[in-house]
């Protein structure tokens, strides 16, 4: 197992205000999409241990509020974001294209609570992550 440390810093949103004047709770979304992504990926737990779930989550709400912020408030933030976080984590090691299938079942979970609109941005980070990783490719980085 891979000796990982959880997250620290700043904390992630754990809500987001929408355009409508809801505010929507970013956790139990986090929980559905890491749950998800753990029985796509079972080895991501048995290589990275509990930090891993822990990690899942912190990124999984961050995900969310940069995709309603883009959405909702024209932020522009998704993209580069996710981009960002997509060289990071390939300068850790991770295999890259399970950010963008992560974004993927980010999008099923949002579909899942109707709201295509966040679906369709999570969508378009996922094809962001997933074309650079193809560029990528022939790097170092290991993009799986």
């Amino acid at each position: 197992m891979k000796r990982v440390a959880p997250p620290s810093g700043q904390e992630p949103p754990h809500s987001a205000p929408r355009k409508d004047g809801t505010t929507l709770d970013l956790d139990p979304l986090a929980r559905e999409v890491c749950d998800r992504y753990f029985e796509l990926f079972p080895d991501h737990i048995e290589h990275y241990g509990t930090a891993g779930d822990t990690w899942c989550v912190h990124d999984s709400l961050y995900l969310f509020g940069w995709a309603i912020e883009d959405l909702d408030w024209n932020e522009s933030l998704l993209i580069q974001q996710v981009l960002w976080l997509a060289r990071v984590l390939a300068a850790r090691d991770f295999p890259v294209r399970r950010l963008a299938r992560h974004l993927e079942l980010a999008a099923v979970v949002a579909r899942l609570r109707d709201d295509d609109a966040l679906a369709s941005k999570l969508v378009e980070g996922a094809e962001a992550v997933a074309s650079w990783a193809a560029e990528h490719e022939a790097s170092n980085a290991p993009v799986e």
